[in-house]
């Protein structure tokens, strides 16, 4: 019986976190930082991105010929770039988080 609401409390937390939107602009996956899916779709087209709360700074190449963009999403800001189909974060900062008294 106790493994059984193990189980079932694992389940729920699992469902749980895949119906949850991520908080995070970035998530692991298969050992790579990759932006997660709200700031990846910002980074293909940048014009999406004041509706989501994310700018896209800078849009430059680096000397390997590979994509990179600049972000700010919140006190978060970082530098992607697109490698193998994915946007993999090669730099990421959090500024102070000011809060109102």
């Amino acid at each position: 019986m106790v493994a059984f609401v193990v189980i079932l409390g694992l389940g729920a937390f699992e469902a749980y976190r895949l119906l949850d939107p991520p908080e995070f602009p970035v998530q692991y996956e298969g050992g790579r930082v990759i932006a997660a899916p709200e700031l990846a779709s910002v980074l293909w087209d940048p014009s999406v991105g004041p509706e989501k709360g994310i700018r896209v700074q800078a849009i430059k190449s680096t000397a390997d010929g590979r994509r990179c963009q600049q972000f700010i999403e919140g006190n978060v800001s970082g530098v992607a770039c697109l490698t193998g189909g994915d946007w993999r974060l090669v730099e990421m900062r959090q500024s102070e988080a000011t809060e109102a008294e």
